[in-house]
């Protein structure tokens, strides 16, 4: 499959540049009898993307617990998450971040939006020179000027936007209308799919940004229904996007949708029942991620079954990772 193939060689190309960042900064090798090894986590527990920051902690726990079953780091150390919420709001991500450093002393910082990401990459990871892992796609994100100290385990919005235009086509649609966050990750995944669906013979009939949190987008939906689109792609996150999806149906304005990664959480489609059936979307998950089964089985004995798996795989790479380069260094 071509994304275990992207993934696979994402991880190659970040362990062996963590390996250097992590040696450069200093991690000593101290005694089994010393502090834990802290990693800070910043997430979205609350606010838009709660649904998703909710089991991506737990990703991170059951990581965590698996590191320490098999006898820690460096020596015995035990491994620490800790867990920060950014209430999917970058201002609050950048002062938490902050607070990690300053106070908690971690050695690196993992963080889950794009614009969290990009953030805390300019504010803290950087100038305090703090490896930084995030699960996010931003394509900004690969090009920091970071002195090699910001990895992700996600493809950028330049894959998730060939794979949305590919699906787009792929179901017959010839003329789509875009609706979309108004930040970072949403500018970027629109840009890269508009292009890519384009390029295949689509045509964009009307594209909008909307800001997180409103009672409702109706005005917005009626004037791209207006368009002649015959489906709605949607970027953005789940609070919200269960709000416009709701808009779309109740008034008739759109009955078939394309979906985002961050839009992967059965929050957004549950409340609809059947009412989506036909409508499709996109997340960066490999079947073939090497455990994945075991993992799964593991998640499911501790927490029920995984909500979502494009960010619980990434979350699981991103703490045994920095760990398996935290031995390295």
């Amino acid at each position: 499959m071509q994304t275990q193939k992207v993934w696979t060689g994402l991880r190659v190309a970040f362990f062996a540049a963590t390996f250097c960042a992590l040696a450069a900064a200093g991690l000593s090798t101290v005694t089994a009898q010393q502090a834990p090894v802290k990693i800070g986590v910043v997430l979205p527990l609350s606010g838009d993307l709660e649904d998703l920051g909710r089991p991506v902690k737990q990703a991170a726990e059951l990581a965590a617990s698996h590191i320490n079953e098999q006898g820690g780091l460096l020596g015995g150390r035990r491994l620490e998450l800790v867990f920060v919420d950014d209430a999917t709001d970058a201002a609050v991500a950048l002062a938490e971040a902050r607070r990690l450093v300053e106070q908690e002393d971690v050695s690196a910082i993992i963080t889950g939006s794009s614009d969290s990401t990009l953030r805390v990459a300019a504010g803290v990871s950087v100038p305090n020179r703090i490896v930084h892992l995030s699960l996010a796609s931003s394509d900004l994100i690969s090009r920091l000027d970071d002195d090699d100290y910001v990895f992700r385990v996600a493809p950028t919005d330049a894959h998730q936007g060939v794979a949305m235009a590919e699906l787009a086509r792929n179901l017959g649609y010839s003329q789509v209308a875009v609706f979309y966050v108004d930040n970072d990750y949403g500018r970027s995944l629109v840009r890269y799919f508009s292009e890519n669906f384009q390029r295949l013979g689509g045509r964009v009939s009307a594209s909008a940004a909307f800001a997180m949190g409103r009672p409702t987008y109706r005005e917005e939906l009626e004037q791209l229904a207006a368009s002649g689109a015959e489906a709605l792609v949607l970027i953005g996150y789940p609070v919200t996007g269960i709000t416009i999806v709701r808009d779309a149906l109740t008034h008739g304005y759109f009955d078939k949708f394309i979906f985002g990664d961050s839009l992967a959480a059965p929050a957004l489609i549950e409340p609809f029942g059947n009412a989506l059936d036909g409508s499709f979307g996109v997340a960066a998950v490999s079947d073939e991620w090497p455990g994945f089964k075991e993992i799964q089985r593991d998640y499911a004995e501790r927490y029920g079954e995984p909500a979502q798996i494009a960010f619980f795989q990434g979350m699981y790479d991103a703490v045994f990772l920095l760990a398996l380069a935290m031995e390295q260094a």
